[in-house]
């Protein structure tokens, strides 16, 4: 088959959307505005946002509502009756599993019950940079920018993946621009902070910061409590208050790790399995510990035989400079702890303790870089129990 030409795709594009043949790209891009105006609720013509429509079930109804969320929530539902007036744009972050895409979809589904006429675009910040790439190569940038510039909500989740994807970046900033001169609500989940995105550029950064950003924690014991009560009525499950006790206190991670152990008590419920409390005690995680700043430093000098004093104040030659490095490397990925919490405990400032970070990344490969990280990884898990790494 021959290849498909510029020209005819033109023409092609011209004739669905009943403009002359020989109409310049500005004329097809504006009868393609005219005709989104027409349609916008006929996402099939859209150009993908069915694929990431919000499932049904993340709604606001379904979602466990505690101390660690409580803020979230309420920005959500703000947004929601005040579209682009308040809490705009609204970043969510939080690590995996805590709700951030329920509550995106949430939002979705409530501007579109609030207004059925109301285009609501709900996307993966991989799927977007996805549909990017293929506008790119078929070039139709213009078009895919007026696609986004036309909704009247844009929910983006997980930004944190556009580290060093320039061209996203650029397109998202000069797209989230447009929506916010026209009161459009935007919304965005990360699983950090604006300021501690790594490869995300200034600008961008700046937008993402400049509306209202709310952290979603790790849900305390009522909250998880109220999850599996919630994920039981969602599965048709009667499970026992000691059954729904037993999990909560045991499986302390995320909302999934609870949905992954209320699925295991389901399956043997239907295998006719009677004692379920002994089930999930025998068979859940036991409650995981917590891996402080202090457990870094404590292991980093026992390695490398040197004081804590010498990493904390970063004054010494190569081989504390790097030691202190990789101290900074494993708290950022072994534990909770903010940059800015750990730049504390080392006297450095966050752009150092994310520098830190991505130096030991980066020369990962070295054979020595490579033993010595093992070894204290091996040694603060060992140490220390379980803990919850950074995704």
């Amino acid at each position: 088959m021959p290849p498909i030409t510029e020209g005819a795709r033109r023409m092609a594009a011209a004739a669905l959307l009943s403009v002359a043949p020989a109409a310049s790209p500005r004329e097809i891009e504006d009868a393609y505005l005219q005709r989104l105006a027409e349609l916008k609720s006929a996402f099939l013509l859209m150009g993908g946002f069915e694929r990431h429509s919000a499932a049904a079930d993340k709604c606001f109804d379904n979602f466990a509502e505690g101390e660690s969320n409580a803020i979230a929530v309420a920005a959500c539902r703000g947004a929601c009756e005040a579209p682009g007036v308040v809490n705009n744009p609204l970043y969510l972050y939080g690590k995996t599993g805590l709700g951030k895409t329920h509550l995106v979809s949430a939002v979705a589904q409530e501007m579109r019950a609030r207004r059925p006429d109301r285009t609501v675009a709900l996307i993966s910040a991989d799927a977007f940079s996805d549909e990017l790439v293929n506008a790119i190569a078929e070039n139709t940038v213009r078009l895919f920018n007026a696609k986004y510039r036309s909704v009247d909500v844009l929910l983006v989740d997980g930004v944190h993946l556009w580290g060093n994807r320039v061209r996203t970046q650029e397109e998202i900033l000069s797209i989230v621009d447009h929506l916010a001169r026209r009161g459009r609500q935007v919304v965005f989940t990360a699983n950090c902070p604006p300021l501690e995105l790594v490869g995300i550029g200034e600008a961008l950064t700046s937008r993402l910061s400049g509306g209202l950003v709310v952290e979603i924690n790790y849900p305390e014991l009522d909250t998880r409590r109220r999850i599996v009560q919630t994920m039981a009525r969602r599965l048709d499950l009667e499970v026992s208050r000691e059954v729904v006790y037993q999990l909560a206190r045991r499986v302390e991670t995320d909302v999934r790790a609870l949905e992954a152990a209320l699925l295991k008590v389901q399956a043997h419920q239907r295998a006719g399995c009677q004692d379920i409390p002994r089930l999930i005690l025998d068979g859940a995680p036991p409650a995981q510990a917590s891996l402080s700043l202090d457990d870094v430093v404590e292991v980093v000098t026992s390695h490398f035989k040197m004081e804590a004093r010498d990493i904390v104040n970063g004054r010494g030659g190569q081989k504390i400079n790097k030691a202190r490095q990789i101290a900074m490397y494993l708290a950022r990925t072994l534990t909770d702890m903010s940059l800015h919490e750990i730049g504390r405990c080392f006297g450095a400032n966050p752009n150092q303790v994310r520098y830190a970070e991505q130096k030991i990344r980066q020369t990962l490969e070295e054979p020595l870089i490579a033993r010595d990280v093992a070894s204290l990884r091996k040694r603060l898990t060992a140490e220390t129990g379980p803990t919850r790494p950074r995704r």
